[in-house]
């Protein structure tokens, strides 16, 4: 028998080891490309000059700044949003749709 923490590992690894795989790696392999010195096609001949000039174009850029301005304020706005929608509705659903919440709760979600 593995016991309880063995069992506890047992069941927790398979979401880390996804977690890792499929969202970690990439993000490190962007950051990492990121800072590549030239643009275009990765040279893997064991080369890698690292430098910042991609980040300098981006923040130097009038147009790019403004850009993530737009997009830091529309996230913001539909955060803001979706969280005033959600909890209303959440409170329905919970305390006063009865036997009508699970219709409802199938409609929110289509």
């Amino acid at each position: 028998m593995l016991g309880r923490r063995g069992t506890l590992r047992f069941l927790v690894a398979p979401p880390y080891l996804w977690l890792i795989l499929f969202f970690l790696a990439p993000l490190i392999v962007t950051v990492a490309i990121s800072f590549r010195a030239e643009s275009g096609l990765l040279r893997f001949d064991g080369s890698w000059p690292w430098s910042t000039i991609q980040y300098e174009k981006v923040f130097g850029t009038p147009s790019w700044m403004r850009l993530l301005g737009v997009l830091v304020g529309m996230a913001f706005i539909v955060a803001l949003a979706a969280t005033v929608l959600a909890y209303p509705l959440a409170y329905f659903l919970a305390f006063r749709a009865r036997q009508l919440a699970a219709i409802f709760l199938v409609l929110l979600l289509v």
